[in-house]
């Protein structure tokens, strides 16, 4: 098992393009939004 903090922020301004690229395979497991 990996251990570690990690740590991703991904904006994208409204009208911007709608997909994420990223080199490396990863799905969200957890997901906040403050305002």
């Amino acid at each position: 098992p990996v251990k570690g903090i990690f740590y991703c922020v991904i904006y994208l301004k409204p009208g911007y393009y709608h997909r994420v690229h990223s080199p490396v395979d990863w799905n969200v497991l957890l997901r906040r939004h403050f305002s």
